[in-house]
């Protein structure tokens, strides 16, 4: 699989800001991933084994996510005391329902979220996704760029088909051709620098 875009927003961590100080009883804390835990949530995980929080007074629960927007949703209605999610979900939530949640920190310094398709697909440009399938799941950060970055390039979102299905099952609809094109977030090889993709 290839990416075709290019970083569009750093994914953030929305978080409560904890303070050392006096010895008190361990702070209880919610923390809510973005989607299922692996590859960049490892050491989320690592903190919680080799107890660096503990010996900062703090009693943490990893969460699994279900995609950025529901990360934000989480921390503005008090489920999550702080999650991960994408930086341009946080400033949408925040516009359109005055969330009450901000960004802290970079956890990535370019975004994983893109637009994949088979080595051997015709789709070179947002343009080509017109009248084609292209897979994501619910609230998947991904998507929400999708009708804004074809917009940027002339074409029309309303001609493509979003087929949304569970996150685990979009790399088989992708390789059994179900549909044409992924809108989710993508683990590239590590190469010196970003591919440059034609919009």
């Amino acid at each position: 699989m290839k990416s075709m875009t290019e970083s569009a927003g750093a994914v953030a961590a929305v978080a409560l800001i904890l303070q050392s100080g006096a010895a008190y009883a361990a702070d209880n804390v919610a923390f809510h991933l973005d989607w299922t835990a692996g590859g960049i949530s490892a050491v989320h995980y690592l903190d919680v084994v080799e107890g660096c929080l503990t010996k900062q007074d703090i009693d943490i629960t990893i969460l699994r996510g279900h995609g950025a927007a529901d990360a934000i949703t989480k921390v503005a209605k008090g489920v999550a005391d702080f999650s991960v999610t994408d930086l341009g979900v946080i400033i949408g939530a925040i516009s359109e329902t005055q969330a009450p949640a901000k960004a802290i920190m970079p956890i990535v310094s370019m975004s994983p979220l893109a637009i994949a398709v088979a080595e051997d697909s015709p789709i070179k440009t947002l343009k080509d996704l017109e009248g084609r399938k292209l897979g994501s799941s619910v609230g998947n950060a991904a998507l929400e760029y999708v009708p804004l970055g074809m917009k940027l390039v002339g074409a029309d979102h309303a001609k493509v088909e979003d087929v949304l299905a569970d996150g685990s099952a979009l790399n088989r609809l992708l390789l059994g051709g179900q549909v044409d094109a992924l809108a989710s977030s993508i683990t590239p090889p590590s190469t010196p620098s970003p591919p440059k993709w034609k919009a």
